[in-house]
């Protein structure tokens, strides 16, 4: 974050700044927070949270090894406890967080929230081409490799050919001429243009965690709400003696269980149904799917109120 960038936030209103790779220095970032703007900063280690927390932050990310992009060499797990030890500054936690399992842990580590990047990699609105979609959504945890050949600085990133040989000359000492090519090949196709697939890309370690889209992910997400609401309608309208009564309490006896369930079971297979559909509709005819799903679930919200 250097001083042109900060003068450029300020001028375009931007409310929140995130910094990384390289400490801003205390006088952008008082520049910044004059200007009424919140600097969240990510940092890799205890020595650089002190630091950011006496430069006037007013948050950190801690950021594990696991994390895609630029990275240290502390995973999370030991990281973010003790970041939140040394800091009064609020502490969100990044790397290696991929799913709700990641998230409650996070908290449980004392971060009040996360940074997740690599997951929504994979959304259909993510300018990340189709080549690291496919890839991302094909990988193993141990795909993912950290190199210096894509800036200089430690990269997580998606390990390609062209990586490989890159650290294997390293590893094996070849001669300055050889490890500036390979590293020029490197950069080279991730920046040329005229590289269709752009074949380099960041990623952390949870792109093995990765099997399905962001719309699906959604879908799978938003389908227990579905399920309950439709379940409730059904006993609403098959028991109306209990239907009024049911929201608010578990039932009572084994005949409103057995309609409850009833309704749970067929809501459930019209939903799986509905998501297949849809999701096999959108894909035909090229349209944004999670822009799509959003209409499709808010229309649908507004009409089980309107019920209600």
């Amino acid at each position: 974050m250097s001083a042109n960038c900060a003068a450029t936030c300020i001028e375009l209103g931007i409310p929140i700044v995130t910094t990384g790779r390289a400490d801003p220095g205390e006088h952008v970032v008082r520049k910044l927070k004059d200007a009424g703007i919140k600097v969240v900063s990510v940092i890799p280690t205890v020595e650089h949270a002190r630091r950011m927390e006496a430069e006037g932050v007013d948050a950190v990310v801690a950021s594990g090894a696991e994390a895609g992009g630029h990275v240290g060499s502390v995973s999370t797990l030991p990281l973010v406890p003790q970041v939140v030890d040394a800091v009064k500054i609020p502490v969100l936690a990044a790397g290696g967080i991929g799913d709700a399992r990641g998230f409650v842990a996070a908290f449980a580590l004392g971060a009040v929230g996360v940074q997740m990047g690599t997951r929504f990699m994979a959304a259909m609105e993510s300018d990340l081409n189709e080549w690291g979609r496919a890839k991302l959504l094909a990988m193993r945890e141990t795909d993912t490799i950290v190199t210096r050949a894509m800036t200089g600085a430690t990269v997580r990133c998606i390990k390609t050919p062209e990586i490989v040989a890159y650290e294997d000359a390293l590893a094996r000492r070849a001669d300055e001429t050889e490890i500036t090519e390979l590293k020029r090949i490197v950069r080279g196709s991730r920046y040329e243009e005229s590289k269709g697939d752009r074949r380099q890309s960041a990623a952390g370690q949870v792109a093995g965690m990765s099997r399905t889209s962001a719309l699906e992910f959604s879908f799978f997400l938003s389908m227990p709400t579905m399920i309950a609401a439709t379940g409730y309608d059904l006993l609403k309208t098959f028991h109306p003696k209990h239907g009024a009564e049911a929201l608010g309490r578990m039932p009572a006896d084994g005949h409103e269980w057995t309609i409850l369930l009833i309704g749970f079971a067929v809501s459930f297979v019209v939903a799986l149904a509905v998501v297949a559909w849809f999701m096999n509709w959108v894909r035909q005819r090229g349209f944004t799917p999670f822009a799509i799903y959003r209409i499709v679930v808010g229309i649908a919200v507004l009409v089980w109120v309107m019920r209600g």
